[in-house]
């Protein structure tokens, strides 16, 4: 693996060896490939990461809120996979927004602690 060769787009000519992947000269032009490709898809691939980040942090301190970032997730997430002709990623965010609008509808907040006392036996 080691003696590998990653090259950088089409209109990179420059190779990086993986085994000197430190030198200087490699991480200019693994910084211009970044600069030149992060915004391939408008966004939407970092939105989408973002927002779902988002949902599971809120989901995991327990906040309904979090299917709907999940949501706003999903929908960069479809725009993602349409941009990259991907019907596998835009069945996959269109299934998991069902589901988590599923799951803010199902969402039961802890019943009141209002019940009436028992009523003494006679």
């Amino acid at each position: 693996m080691l003696n590998q060769s990653v090259r950088f787009g089409k209109n990179y000519s420059d190779t990086i060896n993986l085994a000197s992947a430190h030198s200087k000269g490699h991480s200019i032009c693994l910084m211009e490939y970044l600069l030149d490709h992060a915004f391939d898809f408008y966004g939407c691939d970092w939105a989408a990461m973002i927002f779902t980040f988002i949902s599971l942090y809120q989901l995991g301190n327990k906040s309904r809120m979090g299917f709907l970032v999940g949501i706003v997730a999903n929908v960069f997430w479809f725009s993602y996979g349409y941009q990259t002709d991907s019907i596998a990623n835009m069945f996959c965010s269109f299934v998991v927004i069902c589901l988590q609008a599923r799951g803010w509808k199902n969402w039961h907040l802890p019943p009141p602690n209002n019940q009436p006392e028992p009523l003494p036996a006679e």
